[in-house]
């Protein structure tokens, strides 16, 4: 038998979000200003071994690596840095740009 849509019980999924996922960060390199991928989890799993509120992090919050692959061959490990990319910062990386033009 069909019912009408309008009757169906219909589940409602309601995901947890409590919190920020630091997986979903942006991740670039300070020197060469180019993007940064790398395997899924580990943002977490490197905010695990630091000193860093997880609750305090939100979707202004960026990694900065100094350094890269890309513009650094042969180097595997990197400092990294958390940042609040502010309108500071973005005034920063525009005068970065034209600096670099």
């Amino acid at each position: 038998m069909h019912q009408p849509i309008n009757e169906l019980h219909r589940f409602h999924f309601h995901p947890d979000v409590s919190g920020f996922d630091p997986d979903l960060m942006y991740v670039e390199c300070k020197h060469c200003g180019r993007p940064v991928l790398w395997n899924k989890g580990r943002t977490s799993e490197i905010l695990e071994g630091v000193d860093i509120v997880r609750a305090e992090l939100d979707s202004s919050c960026m990694i900065l690596t100094h350094g890269c692959p890309r513009c650094t061959p042969g180097v595997t490990k990197f400092r990294l840095q958390v940042i609040r990319a502010d309108d500071v910062y973005a005034e920063e990386q525009q005068m970065q740009l034209i600096a670099h033009a």
